[in-house]
């Protein structure tokens, strides 16, 4: 069985995500708007991450091992980078939020 979203062409991904931005939006604060899209952006920083690593795992067992463990590795990086600084900014972001309210 094949992953739905993998029959998707472009445009309509891009309407789903569209779709998907404005029913998750309806009714909520700009505060909360905020912090749905933060933690999105943290949850899909963190997919790509886990997708990388498992394209490295699987790009090991191929002639080529030295040269894309090394490229992968720059990758990998980048995403842990991007990763580690979303998540932290999501945490800044909730912690603001909290003593904002508190």
């Amino acid at each position: 069985m094949s992953f739905p979203l993998n029959d998707l062409n472009t445009g309509q991904l891009l309407a789903l995500a569209n779709a998907l931005a404005i029913g998750f939006s309806k009714d909520l604060t700009t505060d909360e708007i905020g912090l749905l899209g933060s933690l999105l952006t943290a949850v899909g920083d963190l997919l790509a991450l886990i997708a990388q690593n498992q394209e490295n795992l699987e790009s090991s067992k191929s002639n080529w091992h030295y040269i894309l463990t090394r490229t992968r590795d720059f990758q990998f990086k980048l995403y842990l980078y991007g990763a580690i600084k979303t998540t932290l900014s999501f945490a800044v972001f909730c912690y603001v939020k909290n003593q904002h309210y508190s």
